[in-house]
């Protein structure tokens, strides 16, 4: 197992790879500016190699336990299966960025609950994650898609969280809401 160096993609300028560099294991042979996906704490992101064979000795003992390993190589580029991730979330209940001090226009709802069935085998089953803001909600009669940046969410009325549908009823339904605010936002 090698260690790897690389630099994360900028949000602001897609295709531009800057910053700092992180360290990652490595099960697979990679070389300067390869392109790949890479696990981190939210999710998955393209990153670019920029060292290899990176010395063992330039590894803090603090950041060691928290290094992620490379098991394969995927490719941005690469058709991935249906080029959006998949997963079913229960005991789930929504969350968002209301300060007190939000506009309505800027509010963001997210997805929170225990994943299941990830297709990225990010995640353990009945892992507790919290989602990136919710873009879309799909009304399939029996279950709704809940659509984030890069995953669809499987959503169900028998898996709310109990104690949100204690305290918030109808969360269920109130999906429609957002998915008529998404829209509303995307027409604007």
């Amino acid at each position: 197992m090698s260690i790897i160096a690389v630099q994360f993609q900028s949000k602001k300028t897609p295709g531009e790879f800057s910053g700092r560099e992180y360290n990652y294991f490595s099960n697979v042979e990679l070389s300067v500016g390869d392109i790949i996906i890479a696990p981190t704490a939210k999710g998955q992101s393209a990153v670019r190699v920029c060292r290899v064979n990176v010395a063992d000795s330039e590894i803090s003992d603090h950041v060691r336990p928290y290094m992620q390993t490379i098991t394969e190589i995927v490719r941005p580029d690469e058709p991935r299966e249906g080029s959006m991730h998949t997963a079913v979330m229960k005991q789930w209940s929504l969350t968002s960025n209301q300060s007190g001090f939000t506009a309505p226009e800027l509010l963001k709802y997210y997805l929170r609950g225990n994943i299941h069935e990830d297709s990225r085998k990010a995640f353990e089953d009945g892992h507790l994650v919290d989602t990136s803001s919710i873009r879309k909600v799909e009304d399939c009669g029996t279950h709704k898609l809940v659509y984030t940046r890069n995953t669809a969410y499987t959503v169900r009325p028998e898996d709310v969280d109990p104690g949100y549908e204690e305290a918030f009823p109808g969360a269920y339904e109130r999906l429609a809401m957002i998915a008529r605010k998404e829209a509303a936002c995307e027409n604007a």
